[in-house]
């Protein structure tokens, strides 16, 4: 619509705006495919009560066992695509949190605020791609890698204070119920 407004919409820049958005599509269909088929590979050999028993066995404390996860959802994070890690992390932890009592609707939170604040995170960050691609270029990845650090505090705080106060999420559900 811009394009067309500025009268520089033609065949050439539909031709490659179509070529980009099928090939993101095309990429996001191979991840969805990768974890949809090891999804089901973990549920037909029964990893998923392996899993399930063996968090159960361990004797840790529920808060321990959700802490852990969100540590680990923040390094896989660091390093793969959120698309991705919701894919392969959710079929895992979900039954474990139903498990422990948590409030999976709590958790839905928790979980993809983590992802959000491993988004800003190096060397993955790829929201940090996004920001170097608009700022000047004498504004170097360094420098955007440790200016996001107070807003990963902060996300990080907004993470702790949901996770102290389930309320802060849950009531507005609680009211539409």
């Amino acid at each position: 619509a811009c394009a067309a407004i500025r009268k520089r919409l033609n065949f050439n820049l539909v031709k490659t705006a179509s070529l980009q958005t099928f090939k993101l599509v095309g990429m996001a269909l191979w991840i969805l495919l990768g974890a949809e088929q090891f999804n089901s590979l973990y549920r037909a050999v029964g990893a998923q009560s392996l899993v399930l028993n063996l968090v159960t066995e361990m004797n840790m404390t529920p808060w321990t066992v959700l802490i852990l996860m969100m540590l680990s959802l923040f390094i896989l994070g660091m390093l793969m695509d959120d698309f991705a890690v919701v894919m392969l992390c959710v079929p895992i932890y979900v039954p474990i949190i139903k498990t422990l009592g948590f409030n999976p609707l709590w958790f839905a939170m928790l979980f993809m605020m983590q992802i959000q604040m491993a988004y800003l995170t190096p060397p993955y960050g790829f929201n940090l791609f996004y920001l170097k691609s608009i700022v000047p270029s004498e504004i170097t990845m360094g420098d955007l890698y440790l200016s996001v650090l107070p807003f990963v505090g902060l996300q990080l705080i907004g993470l702790i204070l949901i996770m102290v106060f389930p309320q802060l999420v849950l009531w507005l559900p609680m009211i539409l119920n």
